[in-house]
């Protein structure tokens, strides 16, 4: 996961999305960084449909900033979508 981390921030994306996908999430000690990646990788490789499944099960999520990271992937998809672009949830 760091990896892939790493090479997004560098804009290398193909080899992030290499390095995400070769990821064991149930190997991992946490699901909600694992299902964030998901996110940013799918609005990539334009897994819209997907992403949006991902976010919403965030929308309740009790923690304020995991619930906003999750609420600007939902308005980023508004944006690519053409729907109004407001902030998803408070």
């Amino acid at each position: 996961m760091s990896v892939s981390y790493y090479l997004f921030l560098q804009d290398r994306v193909e080899e992030a999305l290499n390095r995400f996908q070769a990821v064991d999430a149930k190997l991992l000690p946490t699901k909600i960084q694992h299902d964030y990646f998901r996110c940013y990788a799918g609005l990539y490789e334009g897994k819209l449909a997907d992403v949006r499944g991902i976010a919403a099960n965030y929308a309740d999520y009790p923690v304020d900033r995991w619930k906003l990271n999750f609420a600007n992937v939902v308005t980023q998809l508004n944006e690519i979508e053409g729907k109004d672009a407001g902030l998803a949830w408070p």
